[in-house]
């Protein structure tokens, strides 16, 4: 399940990225830096290391994070 994790990760991650980037209008146009939270990140791969064995969990967490931001931790300053 380690090769599935190193996949499901990154994935996860550019669905993250993604779904901020197309929320900020012209962002690309003004070359800005479009990043997830580190609280977000912190929540992705906790719930990836633990539903990595579920095809059902996975697909949720897909679903999840593009269509809004995923986090159970408070914000990291």
């Amino acid at each position: 399940m380690s090769i599935r994790l190193f996949c499901a990760l990154p994935l996860l991650f550019a669905y993250a990225t993604l779904r901020d980037l197309t929320r900020t209008a012209g962002a690309i146009a003004r070359r800005e830096v479009v990043k997830i939270s580190r609280s977000e990140v912190k929540s992705i791969t906790v719930l990836s290391m633990l539903g990595v064995w579920s095809n059902h969990v996975m697909g949720w967490l897909v679903s999840r994070t593009r269509v809004k931001p995923l986090r159970f931790w408070p914000r990291v300053v």
